[in-house]
């Protein structure tokens, strides 16, 4: 291997400003106060589709309530050069676990000369969510997606949950407040050799029918959701023109009706 390249494809990937100390599990017990947390409540899933895979997540984050306290946050965060960490839930907690999850691709790559495979990546986030809710007796209140291509070329869909379990899929899986309705469409309409247009266009179909009957979750009217791509030739986010040509052609084709009572 060169590793010259997977050096360099780290230090892209994985920008050494802001590096947090990796917390250890054990005696420590942490409190977490009753106050008010921002919440992404949202609709996060990933998919397989015939280059790769595609992740996507909504824009909304939310207070404690009724508060939206924003339509930008990004939910699909690139965490290695070959895997992008999707959360719903606490923001606080989603973003800590991506740092953790860059940490630890770092600090492996440093210590053995090899990227950490996606299973071991998977493993080391369930792990890290069971011991800090055996350390801190609190749920970190967050749902997790890891989505990745191993240096094998082999794809991985994986659930993190924070009971310590890291469950894989082979197709797709959705997660957050929207999975209902985002998993209504995905389960009639997904197909294992989408083109990337359709399956862009599959995305966006997702997050539009999660957005019209959950209230965590933004309405495509309103925020362009972010969306990642990993395939045998590349890993990056899509071009925002792209996504929001996607948004407007199922904007296009709705028309909504509320259903009243008499």
């Amino acid at each position: 291997m060169d590793r010259e390249m997977f050096r360099k494809a780290l230090s892209n990937a994985l920008p050494y400003a802001d590096r947090p100390k990796r917390i250890s599990g054990g005696s420590s017990r942490i409190r977490r106060k009753n106050t008010d947390h921002k919440r992404s409540r949202t609709t996060i899933f990933a998919f397989r589709y015939a280059d790769g895979i595609m992740a996507c997540g909504d824009r909304k984050t939310s207070g404690w309530g009724y508060d939206v306290i924003s339509l930008g946050a990004v939910k699909v965060s690139p965490v290695g050069p070959r895997s992008v960490l999707s959360f719903s839930g606490s923001v606080g907690s989603g973003q800590m676990l991506i740092h953790q999850i860059q940490e630890e691709n770092r600090s492996f790559f440093e210590r053995t000369g090899f990227p950490l495979s996606i299973p071991g990546q998977a493993r080391f986030l369930a792990n890290f969510c069971r011991e800090y809710r055996e350390s801190s007796y609190l749920d970190l209140g967050v749902d997790i997606i890891l989505s990745g291509r191993d240096w094998d070329e082999t794809f991985y869909i994986y659930s993190i949950e924070e009971d310590g379990s890291a469950l894989a899929f082979k197709n797709y899986y959705v997660s957050g407040s929207g999975t209902y309705n985002a998993r209504t469409i995905l389960d009639s309409q997904w197909e294992p050799k989408l083109s990337f247009k359709d399956a862009l266009h599959l995305a966006m179909e997702a997050q539009y029918q999660a957005g019209l009957r959950d209230s965590g979750t933004s309405h495509l009217a309103i925020a362009t959701p972010n969306v990642v791509i990993i395939t045998e030739k590349e890993f990056r986010e899509v071009d925002s023109a792209k996504v929001e040509k996607a948004r407007q052609k199922v904007l296009r084709g709705k028309k909504e009706v509320i259903n009243e009572r008499e």
